[in-house]
């Protein structure tokens, strides 16, 4: 399955999250369109007006960690108290 996660953000509104499957509309965006190998989507806005947004992520698979690197932690020695 298909399905496209949009924010919509109106002047002087709040924004709104939504998660969309092909054809399912809610909050005034249709998702009428997913193209995974652009990683895009098109949408149709308020019943008119059809826009494509880019996706950030073209697949539901999660992303693979990166693999991090940290400095050495030798430890010193510690000073004794005079």
């Amino acid at each position: 399955m298909k399905w496209a996660f949009i924010t919509r953000t109106d002047p002087g509104q709040a924004a709104k999250n939504y998660t969309l499957s092909f054809g399912e509309h809610e909050g005034g965006l249709q998702l009428v369109g997913i193209d995974a190998k652009t990683a895009s989507a098109t949408v149709r806005v308020d019943g008119s007006e059809t826009v494509i947004v880019r996706l950030l992520a073209g697949t539901n698979h999660p992303p693979k960690p990166t693999q991090r690197t940290y400095p050495s932690l030798a430890q010193k020695p510690l000073a004794r108290p005079r």
